[in-house]
C-alpha cells in the first residue's frame, strides 16, 4: 500500500505547467504549418479528390471522401482548430474537434499512412484531457478557465513517454541483420546523395551507411532516457535537434523532423517556476485515467509485429503503429490476372488504370492493399472471376521475390492474415 501511495504522490505531485504550454503552441503551430502546407501543394485534389478508388482501414470502411466543398472545409477548420489549440482559445472544444477533423481525414486512405501523422492523432488526443490551457492562454484571458502555474505531472509524464516510446521502438526495430550488418536502407538512400557538397563523397563507401545505421540505433536507443535525465536533457536535446536536421537534409521525411524537434521542447523547463509546498491528492480523476489506458495501448500495439512468424518488415503484419520508421526500403510491382473459368479466358488488369502512382507504389507491397484492390476488382467483374496476383517485391536491395503465391485466388479470402498467401521472405 506504501509502494502505491508513493507512486501516487509521484505522477500526481505539482509541477511546473510551462513545458505543457510551450508544448500546447508548438503542437498548434507545427499542425496548422503541416495542413497549410498540403493545401498549397495541391497535395488534396491530387491525393483525395482525383483518385478513383481509395484503400481502407479495417473496420473503417465506411469512411469516404467526402464532397470536394466539404473536403477542404476540413482542412480550413484542421488549421483554424490547430491556431485555437496554439492560442488556448476555447481548448477543450478546439482539441476535441482537431482530433476528430485529423483522425477522420487521416482514415480516408490507408495508403497516405506516416508514422507521425499517426503520432500527431494521439498526441491531438491526449491534448484533450491535458489541462494545456491554463495558463498563457485566450482562455484565462478571457476568465474563460482560472489561471493555474502548476499541474499534476502526470499530464508531462503521459505525453515524455509517448515521445520516448517512438525513439525506443524505432531503436528496437533498428536491432536486425540489415540494419546493423549490412546497412540496409540506408546504403541505398545515400547513394542517391552522393552530390551533396562536402559530405556528398562520403555517401559512395558502404561503411559510411554502416556507420550511420549503428549511430542511428544508439540515438534511438539512449535519447529517451538522456531526455529524462535532468543533467543530460538539455545536451540530450541539442543532440536530437543536430540529429533530425540531418535527416531533414538528406531524406524525404516531410514534417517528422520539425514535429520531433518542436514537441520534445516538453522535456525541457525553459521558464522557472517556485517550488511547491502543496500536497496532491492520492486519487486518479477520470481524465488521468483515460490517458493512462491511452499510453498503456501505446505501448501494446508495437509489440503485437511481435506475435506474427516470419519477417514483419516484409509482410507488414503489425508494421503500422509500431514506429518502425525509416526502416526499411521495398519496391515493387504488381499485375492482376483475371480468369473466367466458364469462358476459359484470363487477362490482365494492371493497377495504373484505377490508382494513382502512391497508391499503386504502397500497394505493391502490402498484402492487406493487394487483397482490398482484388476484392473491388471482382465488384466490377464479378463474383465468379477468378483473379490472381502476379506481384514481386524487393527489400533492402534484395534480388526481387515473387510476393503472392501464384496459384491463390484472391477473391477467396476475407482474412488480411497473409501467412497462407504470402510467400516467405528468401534471406
Amino acid at each position: 500500500m506504501m509502494a502505491i501511495n508513493n507512486t501516487l504522490k509521484e505522477l500526481l505531485k505539482p509541477v511546473s505547467i510551462w513545458p505543457l504550454i510551450i508544448f500546447r503552441i508548438a503542437f498548434g503551430a507545427i499542425t496548422a504549418l503541416a495542413a497549410l502546407r498540403f493545401w498549397t501543394k495541391g497535395w488534396i485534389d491530387e491525393l483525395y479528390l482525383k483518385p478513383e478508388f481509395h484503400f481502407h482501414y479495417s473496420a473503417f470502411h465506411w469512411v469516404n471522401i467526402p464532397g470536394e466543398s466539404v473536403l477542404y472545409g476540413l482542412f480550413a477548420a484542421k488549421i483554424l482548430l490547430s491556431i485555437f489549440i496554439a492560442a488556448g482559445f476555447f481548448y477543450r472544444i478546439s482539441t476535441a474537434l482537431f482530433f476528430l477533423t485529423f483522425t477522420y481525414i487521416e482514415l480516408l486512405d490507408k495508403a497516405l499512412y506516416l508514422n507521425h501523422n499517426y503520432l500527431v492523432a494521439v498526441l491531438a488526443f491526449y491534448l484533450i484531457f491535458v489541462p494545456a490551457h491554463k495558463c498563457f492562454s485566450l482562455d484565462t484571458f478571457l476568465k474563460r478557465c482560472e489561471t493555474k502555474t502548476e499541474v499534476a505531472d502526470i499530464y508531462l509524464l503521459v505525453i515524455k513517454i509517448q515521445l520516448a516510446l517512438v525513439y525506443f521502438f524505432a531503436g528496437i526495430a533498428k536491432l536486425n541483420a540489415d540494419w546493423l550488418i549490412h546497412g540496409q536502407p540506408l546504403n541505398i538512400w545515400l547513394k542517391t546523395k552522393t552530390e551533396l557538397p562536402l559530405l556528398g563523397s562520403l555517401f559512395e563507401f558502404d561503411s559510411t551507411a554502416l556507420v550511420m545505421s549503428w549511430s542511428g540505433m544508439i540515438f534511438d536507443l539512449l535519447i529517451p532516457f538522456l531526455l529524462f535525465h535532468k543533467r543530460t536533457v538539455k545536451w540530450a536535446y541539442a543532440w536530437l535537434v543536430a540529429f533530425h536536421l540531418m535527416t531533414a537534409l538528406l531524406f524525404p521525411l516531410g514534417m517528422f523532423p520539425w514535429i520531433m524537434i518542436l514537441t520534445t521542447l516538453i522535456f525541457l523547463n525553459l521558464k522557472k517556476t517556485a517550488p511547491t509546498v502543496s500536497t496532491p491528492k492520492l486519487s486518479f480523476s477520470t481524465a488521468h485515467k483515460i490517458v493512462l489506458c491511452m499510453l498503456f495501448l501505446q505501448v501494446i500495439l508495437p509489440l503485437r509485429s511481435f506475435l506474427y512468424p516470419g519477417n514483419s518488415l516484409w509482410h507488414e503484419v503489425g508494421f503500422r503503429y509500431s514506429w518502425k520508421v525509416m526502416k526499411v526500403e521495398k519496391t515493387g510491382f504488381v499485375e492482376f490476372i483475371c480468369h473466367d473459368p466458364i469462358n476459359d479466358h484470363k487477362w490482365l488488369i494492371s493497377p495504373k488504370d484505377y490508382l494513382t502512382s502512391l497508391q499503386e507504389m504502397q500497394m505493391c507491397y502490402q498484402p492487406d492493399m493487394i487483397l482490398e484492390f482484388a476484392h473491388f476488382l471482382s465488384g466490377k467483374l464479378g463474383p465468379e472471376i477468378k483473379i490472381y496476383a502476379d506481384s514481386w517485391v524487393s527489400m533492402n536491395g534484395r534480388i526481387p521475390q515473387r510476393f503472392v503465391k501464384e496459384k491463390v485466388d484472391l477473391v477467396q479470402l476475407t482474412s488480411h492474415e497473409p501467412s497462407h498467401w504470402i510467400n516467405k521472405l528468401k534471406e
